[in-house]
C-alpha cells in the first residue's frame, strides 16, 4: 500500500550540518540520465551500516512529451523514521563542477523521511526551498520503495541529470564524542 508523504520540510539541510555525526551507508553512484529516456541502476543488498536502509535499486523513467521524471528507489527499510532517511540529490546540467559540490554538483535534493519531504535547489552557498509545483512523494508502507515525481520544468529545464541516492541513519551522539 502506497501513502503520499506530506510536504512538510522548509529546506534540505546540510547532511552534517543537522545531524552531527552521522552514518552513511549506501550511495548509489551518480548517474547521468537523460530526461526522455529510462533506465534501471542497481546497488548490492546487505551494504548498509549502521541501521540505515538499504537502497537495492533506482528506475528512472522520463517521459518526452511531459518532461515528468520518476525515481522509483527501493530497498528494504528505506525512509523508515525520522531518522533514517533518504536523500536524492539531482545535478540538473549533467557537471559534477557546479552545484552544492559537497553533493556531488546537485542543484536540488529531496529529503524524505517516514511521513514527509522536502524539496530545495542550491543557491550557491546555501540549500533553500524549491517551489515544486509539479513534485509528488510517496512510499509504500512497508519501507521498501519510495517514488519521487518531478517534472524537468522544476529542475531548471534540464535535459540531462546526473542523480545519486543515499540512505542515511542520523545519528547524534549525546556525549558529543565521534
Amino acid at each position: 500500500m502506497f501513502k503520499q508523504l506530506h510536504r512538510a520540510r522548509a529546506a534540505i539541510p546540510s547532511r552534517v550540518g543537522r545531524t552531527g555525526p552521522l552514518a552513511v551507508i549506501a550511495v548509489l553512484a551518480l548517474l547521468v540520465v537523460p530526461t526522455a529516456s529510462s533506465g534501471n541502476y542497481g546497488d548490492p543488498s546487505g551494504d548498509s551500516t549502521g541501521g540505515a536502509g538499504d537502497v537495492t535499486a533506482v528506475t528512472v523513467t522520463g517521459d518526452k512529451g511531459t518532461g515528468q521524471l520518476l525515481f522509483r528507489i527501493t530497498g528494504s527499510n528505506i525512509a523508515s523514521s525520522e531518522q533514517n532517511v533518504l536523500f536524492l540529490d539531482i545535478d540538473s546540467d549533467a557537471n559534477p563542477s557546479t552545484g552544492n559540490l559537497d553533493d556531488d554538483g546537485a542543484d536540488y535534493s529531496f529529503f524524505v523521511d517516514d511521513n514527509s519531504y522536502g524539496f530545495a535547489h542550491w543557491s550557491g552557498s546555501d540549500w533553500v526551498e524549491a517551489t515544486g509545483a509539479t513534485v509528488r512523494v510517496t512510499g509504500d508502507t512497508g519501507h521498501t520503495q519510495i517514488a519521487i515525481s518531478v517534472n524537468r520544468s522544476d529542475l531548471g529545464n534540464a535535459t540531462d541529470v546526473n542523480f545519486s541516492v543515499t540512505s542515511l541513519n542520523l545519528v547524534i551522539n549525546p556525549g558529543g564524542a565521534t
